[in-house]
């Protein structure tokens, strides 16, 4: 591909990340009535074990995506063989442009269309729904595992806007820390936005333990008694947008924050909890988001 910049225009993608901030209000009110925990059903618990769907730490990791990648080449080079098909071996960047474009206009189409698009999936957990661990077990191996894969990526992104929303980063940035530079603190904000890592850094966890390293004790023992949802981060779903614009190229300084703004209040509207009525409170938290994943702005 030529060099050049990606560019997707907001109006385009914006109203696919709309429909998740709609998701978001209602998955976020639904972890307040239970103390900030997102509460999954036994059924659907059930359903995740007999898939295999139980563990996903890797993926934090570089190392662990590029494994998951590499066991799965195959689906890999037909998707890009797919693309290239779509735009040719070596497109002009105006190529890439209007094509990815066009995929997201598709997709926000979709998703206009269709309640359960890919962005409310994960709405069905908090669902009386009919899933058991049978079913799964009653699928083929292809789609047991299409099935297993496909949850372990929404689980992964899910955590990861939950990190976002409560401290403002990445989970993938806090385990990279914690491994990369024995940084405490991003170890203990990980463990709290997902306790699967708890086994993860259990030769960190034992080794401050066994050194009785008491002020990490605490620190420790107050993230892990404290649910995913609660943080420092005042604006956890105009991050989560700020994310989303910034993951499709169109959070650039052409990009106004009223724009911004009337956008976000088409996700939530004039929620007590995440409504917003002052850009200049979007000016002062993209300047931050811009500090922090070092954007151009």
């Amino acid at each position: 591909m030529q060099n050049g910049l990606i560019n997707i225009p907001l109006k385009v993608a914006a109203p696919l990340i709309v429909k998740k901030l709609q998701a978001y209000v209602e998955w976020f009110d639904l972890m307040d009535k239970h103390g900030g925990w997102f509460p999954y059903p036994d059924s659907i618990l059930d359903y995740f074990e007999a898939l295999g769907v139980t563990h996903w730490a890797d993926l934090y990791t570089r190392q662990g995506v590029a494994k998951w990648v590499k066991e799965r080449e195959l689906q890999h080079k037909e998707f890009s063989h797919a693309i290239a098909e779509a735009i040719g071996e070596n497109p002009t960047i105006e190529r890439v442009n209007e094509f990815l474009t066009d995929l997201v206009t598709d997709l926000a189409q979709a998703a206009s269309e269709n309640p359960s698009d890919a962005f409310s999936e994960l709405g069905f957990l908090a669902l009386d729904v009919d899933v058991s661990s049978s079913y799964a077990t009653s699928l083929s191996s292809e789609d047991r595992q299409f099935q297993r894969d496909f949850w372990i990526n929404q689980l992964v992104l899910f955590y990861n806007d939950l990190a976002i929303a409560a401290h403002g980063e990445p989970i993938f940035e806090l385990v990279s820390r914690a491994i990369n530079n024995q940084d405490d603190d991003a170890l203990v904000k990980a463990i709290q936005i997902d306790r699967s890592l708890l086994p993860y850094f259990q030769k960190q966890l034992t080794k401050q333990s066994m050194k009785g390293n008491r002020d990490f004790l605490d620190s420790l023992a107050y993230r892990v008694n404290n649910p995913p949802r609660r943080g420092s981060n005042k604006y956890p779903l105009l991050w989560i947008f700020f994310k989303e614009l910034l993951t499709l190229r169109c959070l650039n300084k052409s990009v106004t924050s009223q724009e911004i703004l009337d956008f976000y209040l088409e996700g939530v509207g004039y929620h007590p909890k995440f409504g917003i009525d002052d850009v200049q409170i979007v000016q002062r938290q993209r300047r931050k988001f811009n500090q922090l994943y070092r954007q151009v702005k």
